[in-house]
């Protein structure tokens, strides 16, 4: 159980923390498209467009290395709750509604899912508008030049999947070669986010009196801890440390995302709890995450805390242990580490 508590914490670790990043951007039409890799693997991920409509809201549309298609929908007024799942119903021209799940990714922004193959695709490429449904208002968009488009994201992701680098234009343009200066710069940025992440890390187990812990080197990181900045032992405990240094998401947001992630992957009981507080403009949140299942507890206890130079700290310590007995601590009891002491140290770190 503990391997999959692990991965969905990195799932949520890499969502969070905006890897991505924007190599190239070009136009089609009206709309706006930025070709992206991933900064840890410098691997194509993604090309992304969108549009912004006189209504206030952004139209997304994404298409994934494995040709997988969202819809995305964002508005710099709206205040989401992260983590949390929208129900919505679509339809094109005034057709008949479907229904489809979101996610709210970030505070502004929504994503939703659509159908790989079939007839969904073809109504956006050839319908005139587009309305969603939320259960309370419609948000109406026209679909201008969308044929055009998702035949330029085919063809970007196609493009950039054939060298798994980033196309230097649109699509029909040859793509190019990364310049050893790219790639030199976003491994030092790599090299660089793990000597800050050991230095958070072993300052934080310090602080937190948690002493005999030993730092592990990157080869030596548990696969399923690979999205980590920084690893440690102490004992059968496991510390992280995970540098975030987007200031796009949140405290609040990125504890929620971590949250909704672990409470996916339990199939047993699941309980978390979480405490924030603000120290000298510092923000923290101290939480944990619990889940029993299969004769075996996995404890979960972290602090995210606000990084000087933008973005943020994520720290934890991971345990499993035999499954609560009559008497025992259960998954809605309080962490077994001084929660004060965890947030002491997250504090000194923070400084």
């Amino acid at each position: 159980m503990l391997r999959v508590v692990l991965a969905a914490l990195g799932l949520a670790m890499l969502a969070s923390s905006s890897q991505a990043a924007e190599i190239h951007r070009y136009q089609v039409g009206n709309w706006t498209v930025g070709v992206y890799t991933d900064d840890a693997s410098n691997r194509f991920s993604s090309c992304i467009a969108s549009a912004a409509y006189n209504s206030g809201i952004t139209l997304v549309v994404l298409v994934s290395r494995d040709y997988q298609w969202d819809l995305g929908f964002s508005a710099s007024n709206w205040k989401l709750r992260p983590g949390e799942r929208l129900s919505l119903r679509y339809r094109f021209d005034r057709s008949g509604w479907t229904g489809a799940t979101a996610e709210i990714a970030t505070e502004t922004f929504v994503r939703m899912p659509m159908p790989s193959n079939g007839p969904v695709a073809q109504l956006f490429r050839r319908s005139r508008t587009m309305e969603v449904h939320d259960g309370y208002q419609s948000y109406f968009f026209n679909l201008d030049g969308t044929a055009r488009l998702l035949t330029s994201l085919v063809d970007c992701v196609q493009a950039s999947l054939n060298s798994d680098q980033v196309a230097s234009g649109p699509p029909s343009s040859p793509a190019a070669t990364t310049t050893p200066g790219v790639a030199a710069a976003q491994g030092g940025d790599l090299a660089s986010l793990r000597l800050e992440g050991t230095r958070v890390l072993s300052n934080f187990l310090l602080a937190a009196e948690l002493p005999g812990a030993e730092l592990l080197a990157e080869s030596d990181f548990p696969k399923d801890l690979a999205f980590a900045h920084a690893v440690a032992v102490v004992g059968s405990t496991i510390g992280f440390s995970f540098v975030v240094t987007t200031a796009d998401v949140s405290p609040d947001a990125l504890s929620a995302q971590i949250a909704a992630a672990l409470s996916e992957t339990c199939k047993g009981k699941f309980g978390t709890g979480s405490t924030k507080e603000t120290v000298e403009n510092a923000k923290l949140i101290n939480a944990f995450t619990a889940c029993q299942n299969q004769g075996a507890q996995s404890l979960l206890q972290y602090v995210v805390v606000s990084r000087k130079q933008g973005g943020q700290y994520v720290i934890g310590v991971l345990s499993e242990t035999a499954e609560a007995t009559a008497g025992q601590s259960s998954t809605a009891s309080p962490p077994p580490v001084n929660s004060d002491r965890l947030m002491k140290a997250a504090f000194q770190v923070s400084r």
